[in-house]
């Protein structure tokens, strides 16, 4: 059976949903339905990126953390995947540990991919590395 993978841009988490998502969200419903209806195995995944400076603003002008504005949010744009019965097979949020456990073992093969190809030894330093992550508030990891 063939198979065909299907996701929409990943939204921001900077305000609620509007026309512009909807209309997204129908069309990449309608091309996962016709593939269904084609026999093709198909997986539509939908989400939101929790990050950004944005983000943290916006919570900041409410008076609450980031991630109760994110969750508030969330459920808008969930709300309106049920509202026009968009047949998504996931919704993934950037701050779920099941998507920062697969962004980091991706980043981990890279890293190691590098490594080996001697691509991180003419384009990245272990110093360089650790101070953008450092600027960013993050851990590195010595994997």
């Amino acid at each position: 059976m063939k198979k065909f993978y299907l996701t929409t841009a990943i939204d921001y988490a900077n305000g609620s949903p509007h026309l512009g998502h909807a209309y997204e969200k129908i069309l990449a419903d309608v091309i996962a339905r016709i593939k269904r209806l084609q026999g093709t195995e198909t997986r539509f995944v939908t989400g939101l990126d929790e990050h950004g400076q944005k983000v943290q603003q916006g919570a900041d002008a409410e008076g609450i953390e980031p991630q109760q504005r994110c969750d508030r949010i969330a459920e808008e744009f969930k709300e309106i995947l049920s509202t026009l019965k968009i047949s998504n097979d996931d919704y993934i949020r950037t701050t779920e540990a099941r998507h920062k456990k697969v962004v980091c073992e991706r980043y981990r093969l890279q890293r190691t991919a590098a490594r080996t190809s001697g691509f991180a030894k003419s384009t990245c330093s272990r110093n360089r590395w650790s101070r953008l992550v450092s600027t960013a508030g993050g851990t590195r990891s010595t994997t």
